[in-house]
């Protein structure tokens, strides 16, 4: 049960790091389109 719960707060943690990330790539890319419409 112990170790379940290990690997449970492991894959949570993978989870959000990744959302975090999409987040951040999200931001990127409509921060690039932005630039390239206004250059355009």
């Amino acid at each position: 049960m112990g170790l379940q719960n290990l690997v449970c707060i492991n894959c949570s943690f993978v989870f959000l790091e990744t959302v975090g990330k999409l987040q951040v790539f999200g931001i990127w890319v409509k921060r690039s389109w932005l630039i390239t419409l206004l250059v355009a």
